[in-house]
Order: structure tokens, then C-alpha cells, then sequence
């Protein structure tokens, strides 16, 4: 066989594995967007309790901005629903203070989610909702016009869920995500704030300037405060362990202000993940990493893409992760995770997850 025959055998063999892989996700996103369907109310929201309905209908929304256009195509009828669904969060914003929640514990939470959701949606149409809820977002942040000393409080630069001014990195996490997406630089000072913050969640001597901090370099969920707990570390001071989902967010926080691959912040949480990647538990959390697994999913696949690698410390990321979703999807076409902590019981929140994240593998 001459080369350009072995060539044309070759080139035939990697487009029928790509047609292949690509029909197989096709399938797993249609009967997901099938099942989602049935789960939408009669405006087109997602969860039938209120207080959290606006932020589990923005999840179904990002997830459907992030399906592959031929899946797109494919379900017109869920496009027609998505539609809809977008006005309802619409629908949802405070005509005068701009946040868009249905319930006062998740205005930050859901504001954020809202204009994620809907700048990545139709940026154009939701233009003035978007800008007035960037506003209200930066209002939410623990800092000098809220009286909070950077010297003072270990808390300066963060966001919480809105209720109260206990900020937390997942929180944080959100507020930038969605500011990024409507187009606020990473050189406004809602960003630069914000570093502060995440390098007070993050275990590492190096850059937490707290008596609190490790040296794993990994993150816990808000300064001395983790939901995996604590442990003794070799030199016997107890530290709050490290854990998959927030370090993931905390790289990604890092990336959405600015912050570059050589920078010691980043460099420490990227060695974290790399050395404890995994895509069958959500590593250093409880019940065997089973807690907040999708969560860690979404959070993985976002930092990592931001990141920019496709092998990542040995690791082809986005084929191991899809292949997992695949594999976990039931029957009926939605994911949910048996540890009901942090509401994974609801099979809505976590196949909202699992698409986004699948979007982003085949991205």
C-alpha cells in the first residue's frame, strides 16, 4: 500500500471515531433536552418550590447556550422553550434595583446566573437588563463603599449569596463569571478586589498572607472555613482541607481577573488539580468525593477550558470527563447524584451540570 493510500486509510478511520463520538454526545444531549422538557412549568421556568426557581431555570439556559450547534438544530421545540425561558428570568428583574431572583437569600446567586445565562443568550435583547444588573452585582461586593478594610476583614473582595454579607468563593465565582460574560474587564476594580478574596480561600502560605492558610496550594470554601472539613497537616497545625469543586473554582476566579498561567496563585491551583484529578469523585470532599459532584463537574470543565489545555498534567480531561457523563446519564436521559448535600438529589440542577460540562468537553 502506497503512502497516500495508508494516508486516505488513516483519515478515514479518525472522521468515522469523530462521526461516531459526536452521534453518541448528540444522543446523550437529545434524550437529556427530551427529559428537561418535561420538567419545565407552564412559564417556561424550572423547579416547582420559589426561592430558587430564577437560578435553576438560568442553569438550564446556560447549559442549552452551551449544546453544540447540530444539537441545536436538531431540537427546534426545546429552542422554542429556551426562548421562553429566557423572558421568564426576564421577567424576573426588579425594575428598581436591578437583581433578578424570586427569592432575597439568592440575589447575588441568581443575579449572577441571570446574566450569564442571558448574556450568552441574546446579549443584544437583554442589553439594558444586563447592564442594570451589573450594577446591582458590584454594589454586592465586601468592599470600601460597604466599609470593608482589606487590613481589617478577611472577607474584603468577596461576594455571598445576598441576604447578608458573608461572602464565599463559590459566590465569588458566580459574580465573576458573570460580569466577565457581560463585558466588564479584568481590569475594573471589582476584579482586582476580588483577588484579594481568592487568595485568602486558597491553602497556600505563599499567597494567603492568614495565620489559617496550608500548603497544598488547593482552596477551601470561604477564608478558614471549609465544607470538607479539617485535617491535621504534617507539621500538626489543623488546616480546612482543599477540595476538588472549590479549587477548580478558585482557578477559574483567578482567570476571569486577569491573573496569567505563570502566576504563583495559579500555578499552585492548576499542580493541585493536576495531582488530584479525577472525574469519578469531586477530590478532598466528604462521603468519598461524592458531595457536590456535578457541581465540581461544571466547575472542572469551565477552569480547565479557561485554562487552555487538553492535556492537562497527563490527563486528556475532556474525553475522561465526557466519557464519565456518558456513562452516569440513566435511562431516561438525566443525571443525579445520590448525595443529597447541596441539592445533587435534584435530577434538574444536576443535568443542568453535566450538559454544561459536556458542552465544554466537545468544544
Amino acid at each position: 500500500m502506497n503512502l497516500k493510500k495508508i494516508f486516505a486509510a488513516f483519515l478515514f478511520i479518525s472522521l468515522f471515531c469523530i462521526g461516531a463520538n459526536a452521534a453518541e454526545y448528540e444522543q446523550n444531549w437529545n434524550s437529556a433536552l427530551k427529559w428537561l422538557a418535561t420538567q419545565s412549568n407552564p412559564d417556561a421556568s424550572f423547579l416547582q418550590k420559589k426561592g430558587a426557581r430564577v437560578g435553576f431555570s438560568c442553569l438550564v439556559l446556560q447549559a442549552w447556550n452551551n449544546a453544540p450547534t447540530d444539537v441545536k438544530k436538531a431540537n427546534p421545540e426545546f429552542a422554542a422553550l429556551m426562548s421562553k425561558t429566557a423572558n421568564y428570568i426576564a421577567s424576573q428583574q426588579n425594575p428598581e434595583y436591578g437583581y433578578i431572583a424570586d427569592g432575597p437569600e439568592y440575589h447575588n446567586y441568581s443575579t449572577a446566573l441571570a446574566v450569564k445565562a442571558l448574556a450568552q443568550f441574546d446579549a443584544k435583547k437583554y442589553s439594558e437588563l444586563i447592564k442594570k444588573a451589573v450594577v446591582y452585582l458590584k454594589q454586592l461586593q465586601a468592599n470600601s463603599s460597604r466599609k470593608f478594610d482589606p487590613n481589617k476583614h478577611i472577607t474584603f473582595g468577596g461576594f455571598g449569596y445576598g441576604s447578608t454579607l458573608r461572602p464565599d468563593l463559590s459566590n465569588t465565582w458566580f459574580a465573576l463569571s458573570a460580569l466577565s460574560a457581560a463585558g466588564v474587564p479584568s481590569s475594573d476594580a471589582v476584579f482586582q478586589n476580588a483577588i484579594i478574596f481568592v487568595k485568602r480561600c486558597q491553602n497556600s502560605t505563599e499567597v494567603n498572607d492568614q495565620p489559617y492558610a496550608g500548603t497544598d496550594g488547593g482552596s477551601m470554601y470561604l477564608p478558614g472555613n471549609s465544607a470538607a472539613g479539617k485535617e491535621k497537616a504534617r507539621d500538626g497545625k489543623t488546616i480546612h482541607k482543599s477540595y476538588g469543586s472549590m479549587t477548580s473554582a478558585m482557578l477559574s476566579s483567578y482567570l476571569y481577573c486577569g491573573l496569567k498561567k505563570d502566576a504563583k496563585p495559579v500555578q499552585l491551583a492548576s499542580k493541585w488539580l493536576g495531582n488530584n484529578f479525577s472525574v469519578t469523585a469531586n477530590p478532598g470532599h466528604q462521603k468519598e468525593g461524592q458531595q457536590a459532584l456535578f457541581y465540581y463537574y461544571r466547575a472542572l470543565s469551565t477552569a480547565l477550558s479557561q485554562y487552555g489545555a487538553e492535556n492537562f498534567y497527563g490527563h486528556d480531561w475532556k474525553k475522561d470527563l465526557a466519557g464519565e457523563l456518558v456513562k452516569t446519564q440513566t435511562k431516561e436521559g438525566y443525571w443525579v447524584n445520590k448525595e443529597a448535600r447541596f441539592s445533587e438529589n435534584d435530577p434538574v440542577l444536576c443535568t443542568a451540570y453535566a450538559l454544561y460540562s459536556l458542552g465544554l468537553c466537545e468544544k
